[in-house]
């Protein structure tokens, strides 16, 4: 990997997770699509006392949630699910999921620790030096900021519980809104109409980025076939997904109607 390219996967770190200036920023964005006036509401509304801090905070935080054409932000699919939701813990889910997406070296770290320890038991526990390593083996030499930068980040949104010198790590299935969106949107990356949850599970961004086990994956997905939101059908061992939708954008408007 080449020094810009670490550059692009780390830039979107910025200051650390900032879920507060996060909801602010998204709430705005979901009523105005000019830019410039939310960026100016966010400065405004922005508890930091810098203006420079906060000029950089919009740099950091914009990138990771916002997609803009000129200076009109683009109503993405994301923007439309998290101005449709009502509960507080879908919303944290999919600020959490989409934060994932803008910043592969997050998804990559959850992911190592997925298929490390925690699929088969559902919990697991790992040290300073294992998270470090994971790091420098996806991505090379990390400067010690960054790799402090993710562990907050991890703590902060529940996926990490610091326990003395170690961190405890839970699989967990986000909320069904969140679920059926993640699936969606790899169904959209992989060309997936039927697939499994051994499949699921193996390649699904939703499902690494949340820990998320088997066997939660498979309560999750009856929840949303019991919802007509996908067909959920067993044969043996093995298992089917029926995707009923036929992109992100279609399971988006089924959700919010």
């Amino acid at each position: 990997m080449t020094k810009n390219e670490l550059q692009e996967r780390v830039a979107t770190l910025g200051y650390g997770y900032h879920l507060p200036e996060t909801k602010v920023m998204l709430g705005l964005a979901c009523q105005d699509q000019r830019r410039d006036t939310v960026r100016e509401a966010c400065i405004k509304q922005w508890p930091q006392a810098s203006a420079t801090n906060k000029e950089k905070m919009w740099s950091h935080l914009s990138r990771r949630f916002l997609e803009v054409d000129g200076d009109k932000i683009i109503v993405t699919p994301f923007l439309q699910m998290y101005g449709g939701l009502k509960r507080e813990q879908e919303k944290l889910d999919l600020i959490f999921y989409q934060l994932c997406q803008s910043t592969p070296l997050l998804l990559a770290v959850l992911r190592s620790l997925a298929k490390d320890k925690l699929l088969d038991t559902g919990t697991a526990s790992f040290t300073k030096f294992h998270l470090d390593q994971i790091l420098e083996s996806h991505f090379g030499h990390v400067t010690r900021s960054t790799s402090e930068r993710v562990r907050q980040i991890l703590r902060e949104s529940g996926r990490l519980r610091q326990d003395g010198p170690s961190y405890l790590a839970t699989g967990s299935c986000p909320s069904d809104a969140v679920l059926g969106f993640g699936i969606y949107a790899d169904a959209n990356h992989h060309g997936w109409r039927a697939p499994s949850t051994a499949v699921i599970l193996l390649d699904s961004d939703v499902t690494a980025a949340f820990l998320c086990t088997r066997p939660l994956l498979i309560g999750g997905i009856d929840r949303l076939a019991r919802q007509g939101h996908c067909d959920y059908h067993t044969h043996g061992t093995t298992d089917q997904v029926q995707l009923v939708y036929t992109s992100l954008q279609e399971f988006v408007n089924a959700w919010l109607s």
